[in-house]
This record gives structure tokens, sequence and C-alpha cells, in this order.
């Protein structure tokens, strides 16, 4: 039978189709998509495997790629089964993998559960300072303020002439007044970001060399396709630098978590390896000190 994809959209519509499509209520309520041998490949499985939100030209292709894809595995697999003849080594192998998949997940588990991700700004910046050579920045850093607004927009003006003021008034006046019809604002004087960022958001060419660029151009008012775009940067900081602790703060906590993982596994697993000893369920008949 000739399984028609469109239809494979949401979990409702795909359910109604199998029920239409299915010849044998029998079998797991038409549960069933298709059968290789003994194994099925069922409608629920098929569901988890289309990500939910995608669009139905999306959701033809990715059923249509997995169902075939799930019939050559198994179809192979067959044939490579009545083939090769001695399956020792496969069962091994198998075993095996699926003994180091149940201990990772374990240990993946047990520190997401017992390893402590939060950290005092000491001990983050007592980090920082020891290990600054890792915190480079791969682009431009800056902070600023952006705004993006219709070239219509009758606060234009005044918007003008309020984005680049470093004075506390101003940007309250800005934002509590001035920003009604506003397609995008970012106050960003307080952190820094990442150049592309900022670069991706207005219609200039800023060339090979943007820190040169915003050194002599650090305002920028350009209007293209409706829309005015205002750039003030006041701070910049190259590709190559040291990152600011402020900027290496994720960072550090990501390495520091790590760090903190890595020491965790290694303790559960020596508590393990000396439990077993003791319980007698481990006997070692080689030297695995040196």
């Amino acid at each position: 039978m000739r399984y028609n994809f469109k239809y494979i959209i949401p979990a409702t519509i795909l359910a109604a189709f199998l029920t239409a499509c299915t010849n044998n209520a029998r079998e797991s309520d038409g549960d069933i998509l298709v059968r290789v041998g003994n194994e099925t490949l069922t409608r629920s499985e098929l569901i988890k495997r289309i990500p939910s939100g995608t669009v139905e030209a999306d959701s033809v292709r990715l059923a249509r790629a997995f169902v075939r894809s799930w019939i050559d595995s198994r179809l192979v697999s067959e044939i490579a089964a009545r083939n090769i003849g001695d399956m020792s080594e496969i069962d091994r192998l198998t075993a095996e993998y699926r003994n180091e998949l149940i201990a990772y997940e374990y240990r993946r588990r047990m520190a997401d559960q017992r390893v402590e991700t939060t950290f005092s700004d000491d001990s983050l910046k007592a980090y920082y300072d020891a290990n600054q050579g890792r915190f480079i920045t791969t682009q431009p850093i800056v902070r600023g303020v952006y705004i993006k607004v219709p070239d219509n927009a009758p606060q234009l003006p005044q918007l003008r002439k309020l984005y680049r003021s470093d004075k506390v008034d101003d940007i309250d006046r800005l934002e509590k007044q001035e920003l009604v019809g506003v397609i995008h604002y970012d106050y960003f004087r307080d952190r820094w970001v990442e150049w592309d960022q900022i670069e991706a958001r207005i219609p200039v060419d800023f060339g090979n060399d943007p820190v040169g660029y915003l050194k002599t151009h650090p305002h920028v008012d350009v209007t293209s396709g409706g829309f005015t775009y205002l750039l003030d940067i006041t701070d910049v900081i190259p590709k190559g630098a040291k990152m600011p602790f402020e900027f290496a703060r994720e960072h550090i906590k990501r390495d520091m978590t790590y760090q903190r993982r890595i020491a965790f596994d290694n303790e559960m697993r020596r508590e393990l390896l000396k439990e077993a000893d003791e319980n007698g369920e481990l006997t070692i008949f080689c030297d695995l000190d040196s």
C-alpha cells in the first residue's frame, strides 16, 4: 500500500490518515506503519521524529526520509544477518556499545543532579585572573545604542538628538517618551555584545576593518528600505584582545562547570570501584596502577 505523506503534519491528522490506510486494525489499533521481518515502525515513533512546529513541506520531506532510511537499514540488516553467519562479534560490539551508552547517560544524569553550577564573583574573578590567556575575543565586541525606526516616524528628529547622549535624563526621556512605533531598540552601553550581532541589523558595509570604521564613524545614521537605522558605539574592543571580565563571565562559568563535572565524574567512578571491590563484585587480575 502506498502512503500519502503530505498528511503527516500534526499528530491528529496523521492518526486519522493511518486509521484510514491501515488494513489490520488489530495490530496496535492501526499504529503500525511499516513492517520488515519482525520489526515494525509505528505511527507514534514517526511522530516523535518530526519536530513540533515543522511546516507541511518539511514534514513531508522528513517523514519520507525517515521511513525510507528505516526500511533501508532493516532490509540491509536482515540480508546481512542471513549472510554474515557468525554474529558473535556483532553481538559483542552491540553489547559493548549499549553498556557505554548506559554508563554515559547515568554519569550525565548524576552530574546534572549533583554538580553545583553557581559561583561566587570572587571565584569567577580569581579564575579569570589566573587564566587570562584563555579569554581572547574571536571578533570585535562593542557597547552602545541601536535603534530601527520607520523613516516617516514623527519622533525621528528627537531620536536623533537623544540616542547619542550620555546623559541619564536624556536616555530616560528616550525610553519613556520616544520609543512608540520604534521597530527595534537596544541599549547595550552596560554590556558587551559581539559585533556580528549588531552588524547584521544595519544595511551598511563596514568593510574588512569594522573596528577602524567604528573609530572614525562611531555614530551611524542611515536610511534604507523605508527605515532609519541609528547606531551609537561608545566602546569597541578588537578581535584578538583580552576579554573584559564582564564579557568573559559566561565563558568562565562554562569552564568551571566543566571542571566540576569532570572532578565529580572521577570521584563517582572511584567510589563505585571502591564499593564494588568491598562488596566482592569486582576482581582484578592485573596491575592498574602503573
